[in-house]
């Protein structure tokens, strides 16, 4: 019963062996992530990671805020597959990363005055969404095939070349320069990798037909999308024009810490949770989704005893990985991990309400983040400073949870009761690390 519980197939494939190729491939990414933040906070200063943080958040800003569905589409439309529409969809991306690169260059002298940066480092970073648009849409094709392990390496090695450039980059040069010209090359070659992988070469043909598919589905993911950077990224944009920048570095570190588990739960979602539960709704297999519902449940249970594991020893993961010159970090990164845990249970939930077609959700609810985050930060910041700024965040997060878990309950497939379980466990775990603190005064790790 265990094992029949812990595994779904579909067709041939089990979810279990899905999922931990996906994690697999992220823990790659995570220690890259790790060993180049680390490494970049040790030889820049604060202020220059503020700035880092700021360009990569316009930038992200860009690409999501027009983003039309292609990978979506391509996972859940019929002829995704077809070569017509591959190649439409293609057509439609390369066009938009034109457009994108000549806005952003037009906006960047008025972007660089508004946040007090160096314009040239936006000049230069505006590059970025052409040269991401012309990567083979056969990446997105690897998702619809549930071909998780080939989908995986192959992000494992853009990332991969994409630390070791950075790495290299800033050790020979330390400077915002080398992190833009090094994200600049780790984008393109991951462009280039992707006409590695089968069915990468793109056919001729454009079909007015496909692109009114693409349009019409990639509305809701124009605006949830939209939605998701600005509720994503916009306490970093905000507080990039009233915060010095050395106190964004500070944040991001804090806040790039926390989002790890919010990237495993973000990519278990949209690489395994949304292909798999679209071919099971699409055959009309009630017995995967109650899979999905036992999975789920182990999950948030783990990552929610982790979560509270995790929160009493944020002083000392600070110390430890960035020194003390970032310990302002800590208490922030103790409030972003309650807003972590709860944006995880909010993407396993949106990916299930995306397999059902119902992306309006996803929508409302990152819109609802925006707003609170909006009106909340300036506020937040002004009154009770950083740390006041990151629990708006938390709020945020919580109020997207509550939409998304509307349209759960519409579906027949709430999980409040899984959440309220899993959060009683995480407040249990932190409970007790608390206690093993006091009683060995593990705090003398950390300077006072």
């Amino acid at each position: 019963m265990v094992i029949r519980s812990l595994q779904s197939r579909l067709g041939r494939v089990p979810i279990l062996r899905l999922g931990l190729w996906s994690l697999a491939g992220l823990g790659g990414y995570v220690f890259a992530r790790f060993v180049v933040n680390i490494f970049v906070a040790r030889m820049l200063t604060p202020a220059d990671v503020g700035v880092m943080i700021l360009i990569t958040s316009i930038r992200l800003g860009f690409e999501l805020l027009s983003d039309i569905g292609i990978e979506q589409n391509i996972v859940k439309h019929a002829a995704g597959g077809d070569d017509r529409f591959l190649s439409t969809a293609w057509i439609m991306q390369l066009a938009r990363g034109c457009v994108l690169c000549l806005l952003f260059l037009g906006l960047s002298p008025s972007l660089a005055e508004l946040f007090q940066i160096d314009r040239h480092y936006l000049y230069a970073i505006s590059l970025a969404p052409l040269i991401t648009s012309l990567h083979s849409p056969a990446i997105f094709l690897l998702v619809r095939e549930l071909k998780v392990k080939e989908r995986s390496l192959f992000e494992l090695k853009a990332d991969l070349f994409s630390s070791f450039l950075t790495i290299l980059l800033v050790y020979l040069h330390p400077s915002i320069w080398s992190l833009v010209i090094a994200q600049l090359l780790g984008i393109g070659f991951r462009s280039l990798l992707s006409y590695t992988l089968p069915r990468a070469e793109i056919q001729r043909g454009f079909s007015r037909f496909h692109a009114g598919d693409i349009i019409r589905f990639g509305r809701w993911i124009t605006l949830s999308s939209a939605a998701l950077f600005l509720a994503s990224h916009i306490d970093k944009v905000l507080l990039g024009a009233i915060v010095p920048l050395a106190t964004l570095g500070i944040y991001g570190l804090a806040r790039a810490l926390a989002d790890v588990p919010v990237l495993v739960a973000r990519r278990l979602s949209y690489q395994v949770v949304f292909p798999a539960l679209s071919k099971s709704l699409e055959q009309g297999c009630s017995e995967d989704l109650q899979a999905f519902a036992r999975l789920r449940y182990r999950f948030v249970l783990l990552v929610a005893a982790c979560a509270g594991a995790a929160l009493p020893l944020s002083d000392v993961a600070i110390f430890v990985l960035y020194g003390q010159r970032y310990g302002g970090a800590a208490p922030i990164l103790a409030v972003l991990i309650v807003a972590s845990w709860i944006a995880i249970a909010s993407n396993l939930n949106e990916a299930r309400m995306l397999s059902a077609g119902r992306p309006v959700y996803e929508s409302i609810a990152n819109g609802t983040k925006l707003a609170i985050l909006a009106f909340g930060c300036p506020w937040a910041y002004s009154a009770h400073g950083i740390v006041g700024a990151a629990v708006v965040v938390t709020l945020s997060e919580f109020g997207r949870y509550l939409i998304v878990a509307v349209g759960m309950k519409r579906t027949e497939a709430a999980f409040l009761r899984q959440d309220a379980v899993a959060t009683l466990v995480g407040c249990m775990a932190a409970a007790a690390i608390w206690a093993l603190r006091s009683g060995f005064a593990l705090w003398e790790i950390v300077p006072r």
